[in-house]
């Protein structure tokens, strides 16, 4: 279906928003180094994000075609599932690190 692609893309296009929000916030508030493990686990965020975005986009258009063999099917399926799991991790650590940074003691 169309709506995994779709919604890795729509989540590739929010990070960008996210992440100047963020920034904005950090700048609000002087930046104070307890955040910064949030943001460099936050600037890693996007090219995951894209990956996800690219790679669901690229299996879903391929597996449209007539012709689509299992070789390729398998390794685009393989990308998927690799950056998925690269993108729910980064997406993890961000979050934990920020929550850390506002309640925790970390």
């Amino acid at each position: 279906t169309f709506l995994v692609p779709l919604g890795a893309v729509v989540g590739a296009l929010a990070v960008p928003l996210t992440t100047r929000a963020g920034n904005d916030l950090a700048e609000k508030i002087g930046n104070p180094p307890f955040i910064q493990r949030h943001q460099n686990f936050g600037d890693q965020v996007l090219p995951w994000a894209a990956a996800l975005a690219v790679t669901t986009l690229a299996q879903w258009l391929y597996l449209r075609r007539a012709s689509a063999t299992t070789v390729p099917s398998v390794v685009l399926a393989l990308l998927v599932v690799a950056s998925a799991i690269g993108t729910g991790t980064i997406v993890v650590l961000t979050g934990d690190s920020g929550a850390q940074a506002v309640w925790g003691t970390k």
